[in-house]
């Protein structure tokens, strides 16, 4: 059973797909449909915001925040659900229009997402193996639920999340083929985080905020 973690990188994403054996491949992807297409893949979880709210903010995105401390300012809230509408190509005219419709604006890390999450939103309706995950929920929850002590651009959170990883049998190689090595390191962490809840929720192991039926508009881990 081969379960992938898909995080987004430069317009491309990079994925990250283990199985009970631990790690077996990186892989850069244009489009998420170059990863549905295989059928392989038990579970597919990426960090993106799947299923914007007609009415920010998500539920998911306020609960994950208030439970991974001081990480929390990695959870970005997610941008309302006209933006998927490609004529809301413009950050500024977008967080107008969300001011006056929602009383708050829309962040520029947030708003920097809209192609993947487009992108996300297209192969999600019709393809139930997909789920979002966020980076900093699967490592607090590698961490015995304990909130990371840095951040994962910084020396010491590199070396606490591949730590945490290795510990969770995913052993990432010293070194990739030409492509992925180009990859951020951040980036390729956060893909095999994600990969890890992908096995999580294929082992019904996984838990997912808010605590609802839904599959989407939740975060999983």
């Amino acid at each position: 059973m081969d379960v992938i973690g898909i995080d987004g990188w430069k317009r491309k994403w990079i994925g990250v797909v283990i199985n009970s054996n631990g790690f077996q491949e990186a892989k850069i992807y244009h489009d998420l449909g170059d990863v549905i297409v295989n059928a392989t893949y038990e579970v597919i979880a990426i960090d993106v915001p799947i299923g914007l709210p007609q009415r920010p903010p998500r539920d998911a995105d306020v609960l994950v925040r208030g439970m991974i401390g001081a990480r929390g300012p990695s959870v970005f809230e997610a941008p309302p659900a006209f933006c998927l509408d490609p004529r809301w190509n413009d950050r500024a005219l977008a967080s107008a229009e969300s001011m006056k419709r929602h009383g708050r604006g829309i962040g520029c890390q947030a708003f920097a997402l809209m192609d993947n999450i487009r992108n996300a939103d297209r192969v999600s309706e019709s393809d139930d193996r997909v789920h979002e995950v966020h980076p900093e929920f699967s490592f607090f929850h590698m961490n015995d639920q304990r909130p990371l002590k840095f951040t994962k651009k910084s020396w010491n959170g590199r070396a606490e999340r591949i730590a945490l990883l290795g510990q969770h049998g995913i052993e990432l190689p010293k070194m990739f083929d030409a492509d992925v090595g180009r990859v951020a390191i951040d980036d390729i962490l956060d893909a095999a985080s994600a990969a890890w809840s992908a096995a999580r929720i294929a082992n019904s192991k996984a838990i997912a905020v808010p605590d609802a039926t839904q599959r989407l508009q939740r975060i999983w881990a």
